[in-house]
């Protein structure tokens, strides 16, 4: 008969501690260590969103920010201001802008394009979450950049100016017949304009895809004779395509449509 020696308490509570510490040790010894420090420096993308203090409003679309205690000139991506405008309006204008973030923490969204050819950051800028560059466009107190043609947000605000006008507000307010800028006759679209780029915006036909591209990639060239000041556009298929260079700095532009570029006062090429 086999006798079973006794076993105090004690002893038995020791046997377990030392065998769960065993387990213990053998277990962390097959488990792999990760081998990146939660204190590690990690390579992220490019931070797009950037916080800044409004310092000073220059006028309806563009302000003065620090950011990180360096002074910026921020313009809001994808405005720009008429020439020859009411001043009394223009006051308006640059009022509802402080108004709307002068002194104020705001936040700067960058897009595809980053500066003008001035050094001017181009941003969409937000303040308690609206972003200023909206409220700015349908109000009326600002047009549509010639210059900045691929961004996101184009086709947005394209619909946003194009209401502002039917609306008449802002700049617009006094326009008798905003009718005559949506389809102006065939002796308009023939004739040349020879206002500055700029000076008073048509609305056009809203789209998500431009002709010759079926994307919203803009392939129609407008060009602008330095002599004649003759305006006009040439599409993919022409002769002079290819020759055609487009000089922004000679206020030269892309189209998205040929019913653009003709609301605009552009004359399609012969050629």
């Amino acid at each position: 008969m086999i006798k079973i020696k006794y076993i105090s308490r004690k002893t038995l509570l020791i046997f377990a501690f030392f065998s769960i510490f065993t387990l213990i040790l053998a277990c962390s010894s097959v488990i792999p260590k990760n081998e990146t420090s939660i204190d590690q420096d990690v390579e992220t993308p490019q931070q797009q969103i950037q916080i800044g203090e409004v310092l000073k409003v220059i006028d309806a679309i563009t302000i003065q920010v620090k950011i990180n205690e360096k002074k910026f000139t921020v313009k809001y991506l994808g405005l720009d201001i008429p020439n020859n405008v009411d001043p009394y309006i223009n006051q308006k204008a640059i009022d509802l802008n402080n108004y709307l973030v002068n002194g104020r923490t705001i936040q700067l969204e960058k897009d595809i394009i980053d500066s003008d050819k001035f050094g001017n950051l181009l941003r969409y800028v937000y303040a308690d979450g609206e972003m200023i560059n909206q409220k700015i466009l349908i109000n009326g107190y600002a047009s549509l950049a010639n210059d900045q043609h691929n961004f996101s947000k184009r086709s947005l605000f394209e619909t946003l100016y194009t209401q502002s006008i039917q609306e008449k507000r802002g700049f617009w307010a006094n326009l008798s017949n905003t009718s005559e800028y949506m389809k102006p006759s065939k002796e308009k679209q023939k004739k040349v304009d020879n206002r500055p780029v700029g000076t008073l915006p048509y609305p056009i036909k809203i789209t998500d895809k431009c002709d010759f591209s079926n994307s919203q990639e803009r392939l129609i060239k407008g060009n602008i004779d330095q002599k004649t000041k003759e305006r006009t556009y040439y599409i993919p298929n022409s002769i002079m395509y290819k020759t055609i260079t487009i000089e922004e700095n000679h206020n030269d532009r892309w189209f998205c449509t040929e019913q653009e570029a003709q609301l605009q006062g552009w004359v399609k090429s012969k050629h």
